[in-house]
C-alpha cells in the first residue's frame, strides 16, 4: 500500500510526547529523546561539558584511579588536574 503525507510541519505526539516543527529528536540504543527547539543550544553545551567529564574519568581510570576518585572526578581536578 502506499502511505501519502496528509500534513507537514506540523504539531503531533509521539509515544505520548509532543513534538513541534523545528525540535531535534535524537535516538540510540538507549532510547530516544525529544529536545524543543528553544532549547537545543543549552541542551548541547551541557551535554559537551559532561562527555568531557566522561572522558577524563576515563583517563583517570586507565591511569590506576578508583572508580569512586574517577566519577564523579573531583571538583579540584576538573581545573587542575592529576594526571
Amino acid at each position: 500500500p502506499r502511505l501519502l503525507p496528509i500534513a507537514a510541519n506540523v504539531n503531533i505526539q509521539c509515544g505520548g510526547v509532543f513534538v513541534a516543527p523545528g525540535d531535534v529528536v535524537f535516538g540510540d540504543d538507549d532510547g530516544v529523546v525529544v529536545i524543543p527547539k528553544t532549547l537545543v543550544d543549552v541542551v548541547a553545551q551541557k551535554g559537551t561539558a559532561q562527555e568531557e567529564i566522561e572522558t577524563y574519568s576515563r583517563k583517570l581510570l586507565a591511569a590506576g584511579r578508583p572508580l569512586s576518585d574517577a566519577y564523579p572526578p573531583r571538583e579540584e581536578w576538573l581545573t587542575k588536574p592529576p594526571i
